[in-house]
């Protein structure tokens, strides 16, 4: 038995470093990388030049239009160039 707590100690770890690609952002995507983010993994988003979203409020595609956008306390952040995102993963989503 306690193999099993040293095993599932040691999973914690790999998953906190994981990244997490979703294609879209809308408010289906956003609901999980919402959801993901406050479980430790870090996620980047890919989204529309003009996202083709209907409820913004609610959607990490907002952040196209106005550079960013916070959804209950989770920012994300427009990034043009995937140079810049490496910077950006420790506590917001690109």
């Amino acid at each position: 038995m306690s193999s099993r707590k040293k095993e599932r100690k040691s999973l914690k770890p790999a998953h906190l470093k994981s990244l997490v690609l979703i294609r879209g952002a809308g408010e289906l995507a956003s609901g999980v990388a919402h959801c993901l983010f406050n479980c430790g993994f870090k996620v980047v988003m890919t989204e529309l030049p003009e996202p083709l979203v209907i409820r913004r409020a609610v959607s990490f595609a907002s952040a196209i239009y106005d550079r960013e956008v916070t959804i209950e306390g989770v920012k994300a952040v427009y990034h043009s160039l995937i140079n810049e995102l490496k910077p950006s993963l420790t506590n917001i989503i690109p």
